[in-house]
């Protein structure tokens, strides 16, 4: 497991991390850092993170995994997962989707719990009339994102991002790796082409060489024959 630490706007964003998935999600307000596992993948986590909170991403593309929490915990956040961008569920709402209609109090701490922080919206869940109860990181943060949310709702984006599951990154990897071997084939195809014609192209030349040598051979044999002739002929006119 590997952890990554950044600075950000609401203080300092830490990255659980395994294989390039999410593990937990969190912002902490004071950490003793003693290895920082910084990469591409936790860059791309923290990008996105403030992209959204510029107004500029209402989904993300982040790819993350439960590895931790109950049963009743994964129905929860999973049902967290399907609020919309700029909508918010009562705890008791959220009760009524996972089927349990009086286990309010435990929804709320199931999304105490929840370990995504922000990219699975535990922030758009609120008290039966609307009042901002609870939140880990604090009511001042959940208004916050919510005013966020309320005030880029209706801002139209070039393209909204979905996160990724298992079997989407696993396609996305098989087209990439088929498209490389198409690459390849093509490349070894045109390598073999450029063989042949370079083969023929050397034989054109090896049978030019040989036609200019045999026009140069008849050429000398016909000076030759001129040459003979003439002696020839003066012979017979001095006979004369």
């Amino acid at each position: 497991m590997n952890e990554a630490f950044y600075q950000f706007g609401l203080g300092t964003l830490k990255i659980k991390y395994k294989d390039e998935k999410v593990v937990r999600l969190s912002v902490v307000d004071k950490t003793t850092v003693t290895h920082n596992q910084k990469n591409k993948f936790t860059e791309k986590v923290l990008q996105e993170i403030e992209e959204y909170l510029r107004g500029e991403r209402k989904q993300f593309s982040i790819h993350y995994e439960f590895l931790e929490g109950t049963a009743f915990q994964k129905k929860v956040w999973k049902v967290l997962e399907t609020i919309p961008y700029g909508e918010v569920l009562t705890y008791a709402e959220v009760a009524q989707k996972i089927h349990n209609a009086k286990a309010v109090r435990a929804v709320g701490a199931a999304c105490g719990k929840n370990p995504i922080w922000l990219i699975v919206p535990c922030h758009r869940v609120v008290g039966s009339h609307g009042q901002l109860t609870g939140y880990g990181g604090g009511i001042p943060m959940k208004k916050k994102l919510l005013e966020i949310e309320k005030k880029y709702k209706e801002v139209p984006l070039p393209v909204p991002l979905k996160s990724k599951s298992d079997t989407s990154i696993k396609e996305e990897k098989e087209d990439e790796l088929k498209k490389k071997e198409e690459d390849n084939k093509v490349k070894k195809e045109d390598k073999v082409k450029k063989e042949k014609e370079d083969k023929i192209e050397k034989e054109d030349n090896k049978v030019k060489k040989e036609d200019k040598v045999k026009k140069e051979k008849e050429d000398k044999i016909e000076k030759e024959d001129n040459k003979m002739s003439i002696e020839i002929s003066n012979i017979v006119k001095i006979k004369m």
